[in-house]
């Protein structure tokens, strides 16, 4: 069976309720297109599961990718821009839910945080599935 969710948006027990709901089995495929983190305190969390599963197949989200960008991209952005324009993307961020991701981020030592963000730099943009008979994308 094949399943999509989308825009969890760091809600971890939500996302292990829809898994237990849908009784997710290793000949299924769950598709997650992208806004893991933001928002709510978890989005990391979430990240760190999917992980684990070879079968959910996961898209990047614009959070996903704001985080990935300002995170690895930290140091050249205040060099390139200044710091005070760099104070100021953050800030864009964190008034759009970036704050319990980037305190999360933060919190991994160095190399789970890389694994993180190589995980989500790796993430696909777009999928094509087959559902209902059609393949689309």
């Amino acid at each position: 069976m094949t399943y999509v969710m989308s825009d969890l948006h760091g809600q971890y027990d939500l996302y292990r309720e829809m898994l237990e709901k849908i009784n997710l089995r290793g000949d299924d495929t769950l598709y997650i297109l992208g806004d893991f983190v933001d928002r709510g305190e978890d989005g990391v969390k979430i990240l760190l599961d999917v992980m684990e599963r070879p079968n959910v197949k996961p898209l990047i989200g614009n959070h996903d990718w704001t985080m990935l960008t300002l995170i690895r991209g930290e140091k050249q952005l205040i060099e390139k821009m200044g710091r005070d324009e760099a104070l100021n993307l953050y800030r864009l961020w964190f008034s759009d839910g970036g704050r319990p991701t980037y305190r999360a981020i933060r919190a991994l030592d160095r190399e789970t945080r890389e694994k993180v963000l190589s995980f989500v730099a790796d993430m696909d943009y777009i999928a094509e599935v087959t559902a209902g008979g059609k393949r689309d994308f």
